[in-house]
């Protein structure tokens, strides 16, 4: 029994461990996106990999929980999402930067005020 046990981990864990070699922005796989990305890769309980985010924890309103657990799983609108199952382009439409509206360019590089707003104001979620 031990040995399926392993075995079977060993298999489940098989996503991430071909996340870790792979870029959000060359591959299109949500499993890539969240690992690198939004993944919580504190050592969990039993040994595992992953722990539950902290903002979970959290005293939040329902729609703010519901859209930060969107947004790390990209299940969220922004370009990069949307075009893949609408067309048309991937570049943020909220600044004039010209790169793709992806999950690092919202947490990191956007100049649009709506979403540096947004970014003070939740910084302590991811």
């Amino acid at each position: 029994m031990q040995e399926f046990i392993c075995d079977l981990r060993f298999r489940h864990l098989k996503v991430w461990r071909e996340a870790d070699f792979s870029c959000p922005r060359a591959v299109n796989k949500k499993a890539v996106t969240y690992h690198k990305w939004c993944g919580s890769s504190e050592s969990g309980p039993r040994g595992s990999p992953f722990s539950i985010p902290s903002y979970l924890y959290k005293d939040l309103d329902k729609h703010v929980l519901r859209n930060s657990s969107r947004f790390r799983l990209r299940a969220h609108h922004l370009r990069v999402e949307f075009c893949k199952w609408h067309g048309g382009s991937s570049i943020c439409d909220k600044c004039e930067c010209g790169e793709v509206q992806d999950e690092k360019h919202v947490f990191f590089f956007c100049k649009c005020a709506e979403v540096c707003e947004l970014r003070m104001r939740y910084r302590d979620l991811f």
